[in-house]
């Protein structure tokens, strides 16, 4: 779990991770490709193992129930890939249908209820 100064800690890691499983950690897609489209060149051209081991890295953390810190690198690359994110569901009509399900909706359900 990653560690994010809010009280829907667990809202975030399950959508997140929901995310990055739908995108990046699928059957059809090669990380690498991802990577090389989600974050600026220079980082991809530069630092392409320490991308693809950081995408990794949230993708697991996420899931866990350990509490992971991140550092600032874990923290951009994750910047980019929420852009993408929000990006693509300004660009897809039934995005929320495809990307939350039932778990996600019920968590989102639960936090806004709560003040």
């Amino acid at each position: 779990m990653i560690v994010f100064q809010t009280n829907h800690q667990k809202l975030y890691n399950y959508i997140i991770h929901q995310f990055l499983k739908k995108e990046i950690f699928n059957d059809d897609t090669d990380v690498g490709d991802m990577i090389e489209f989600l974050v600026p060149k220079y980082l991809y051209r530069e630092q392409y193992s320490k991308c693809v081991k950081t995408f990794e890295e949230l993708f697991f953390w996420t899931k866990d129930e350990f509490y992971h810190s991140m550092s600032a690198f874990h923290e951009l690359v994750l910047y980019y890939f929420i852009i993408y994110m929000a990006d693509l569901r300004n660009d897809m009509d039934r995005f929320d249908y495809i990307y939350l399900n039932k778990k996600s909706r019920s968590l989102i359900r639960a936090c806004v209820k709560t003040p």
